[in-house]
């Protein structure tokens, strides 16, 4: 499989996902990519954690 077919197959499967129909059969891989990340809103972001890193690192233990 080349990896034009691939990056087809994946583009194909995320867009039913996305949108929960097929794609229009002229559209290819690429095509398929930019629309969906043109139409879906961007993902929220949230922190996982302080602000300051350093609360969250753990350095190793001396033995």
């Amino acid at each position: 499989m080349s990896r034009t077919d691939r990056i087809q197959q994946e583009a194909r499967g995320l867009w039913i996902e996305v949108f929960g129909e097929p794609p229009s059969e002229d559209l290819d891989g690429d095509q398929m990519l930019n629309i969906i990340f043109q139409r879906t809103p961007p993902s929220t972001y949230s922190r996982l954690g302080a602000a300051q890193r350093s609360r969250n690192l753990v350095w190793p233990r001396k033995r």
